[in-house]
């Protein structure tokens, strides 16, 4: 490491550098919740007129400065910026790099280093809450940095994962599009039967031989179990816990909400891989989680537990309707607005039992369901095998990004 230079880190990285922006046009808007702890890329939410916050260029870095976000890794880089420009949070430092010092992407990486990040919770300060780290604390910080071309080459390696996770993600929201356009267009435009004679029917005009039921003829609701904080475990040995936070707003698996318990349940309230959860309370009313369906994922073993804020749809025994084929269904906007349509509640909304129960359900005829979910279980396997593999990208990333930022491992 002969040729590693120590640098203080004002000196390496050009922070909250000036960008000019015209009051009267609107620009890119990245907030926090736009950052990942994990990810690289922030793309922005929506455009705004700039009023204040922090402004940056494209592949600028922006480091989230108060707490929780700094102790939770908020670390992006601004992309897809229209016209390479942007603002956002307040609470953003920007860093960018030094023409002929560092390079932008090390810059990334050596923000999430923890020698930086621990620095930065350290030296935060202000009331208990709202501590955030100032920009001129980094003043104080010196690290032991490389030459350039050994900067781009770390920033090469590092990316190559980064840029690998960023495409499966890309592929799982194709996938996740096509079983939602593939449900539509065999179940709403109905185009594959459109050489048929259609019927009216309360649900509208549909295939002769088709139905119209209640989900309760169809699918059977169990409520899960109100469960007690102090029983909450870290422990990844302990039984999983499936919950409100296990569900992306719309329907899909969130795999960072599972919660761990090791107190005691009883058996009704049991999943097993493939199941059908549905949330069925929301904070507020802006319908974006309530009715929102997840299947029950491998990734935590065959079992697991369900919380109060879901209930488990299981088909009846006398019926050839899938968990797959009702999953679908309610990543449908118009068909989960039947269902929304019977939750209550002041400030929180709740799902009844009964709501989910009663709205009516397109029943088509057995083969046609059959030959549907032999489409949709593929895509959804897909997705699941995908985040796998992302996983094990994070894994291999995290751990050589210290090693390579160190010295440790040489390039």
């Amino acid at each position: 490491m002969n040729d590693w230079k120590e640098y203080r880190f004002s000196d390496f990285v050009e922070i909250n550098p000036k960008v000019t922006l015209n009051r009267k046009e609107e620009y890119s808007f990245i907030e926090m919740k736009d950052l990942s702890n994990d990810l690289k890329f922030a793309y922005p939410s929506k455009m705004r007129i700039p009023k204040g916050g922090a402004r940056f260029l494209e592949k600028d870095v922006l480091f989230a400065r108060i707490t929780p976000c700094l102790e939770n890794g908020k670390i992006g880089v601004a992309t897809n910026l229209q016209d390479k420009k942007g603002f956002g949070s307040t609470e953003f430092l920007v860093f960018r790099a030094k023409s002929e010092v560092s390079d932008s992407d090390f810059i990334y990486y050596l923000s999430r280093y923890d020698e930086v990040r621990n620095f930065a919770v350290k030296n935060m300060i202000g009331t208990s809450g709202r501590q955030r780290v100032a920009r001129q604390a980094f003043d104080n910080l010196l690290l032991s940095l490389p030459p350039l071309p050994q900067q781009k080459r770390i920033a090469e390696i590092l990316s190559a994962l980064d840029e690998k996770i960023e495409l499966n993600l890309q592929m799982n929201r194709t996938l996740e599009d096509m079983a939602k356009a593939l449900y539509k267009h065999w179940f709403v435009d109905f185009g594959p039967f459109q050489s048929g004679k259609f019927v009216d029917s309360e649900l509208g005009r549909i295939p002769e031989g088709w139905e119209v039921k209640r989900i309760a003829e169809e699918y059977t609701t169990e409520r899960g179990f109100s469960y007690k904080g102090k029983f909450l475990s870290q422990d990844t040995t302990d039984t999983p816990m499936h919950n409100l936070n296990s569900i992306f707003e719309g329907g899909f698996y969130k795999y960072a909400g599972i919660k761990y318990y090791k107190g005691e349940y009883k058996e009704k309230h049991k999943v097993v891989v493939g199941d059908l959860l549905v949330a069925n309370t929301e904070q507020g009313f802006k319908y974006l989680l309530i009715g929102s369906p997840i299947l029950v994922p491998s990734y935590f073993g065959k079992e697991g537990i369900f919380s109060h804020h879901l209930y488990k749809v299981s088909p009846r025994e006398d019926s050839y309707l899938s968990n797959l084929y009702l999953f679908c269904a309610l990543l449908n906007k118009r068909y989960r607005q039947r269902v929304i349509g019977y939750s209550n509640g002041t400030t929180v909304n709740m799902l009844p039992k009964d709501g989910l129960e009663r709205p009516p359900l397109l029943v088509p005829p057995k083969q046609i369901v059959e030959s549907f979910d032999k489409k949709i279980k593929p895509l959804l396997d897909q997705k699941e095998q995908i985040y796998v593999e992302n996983q094990s990208l994070r894994q291999t990333r995290d751990t050589l990004l210290p090693q390579l930022l160190s010295g440790k491992v040489r390039v």
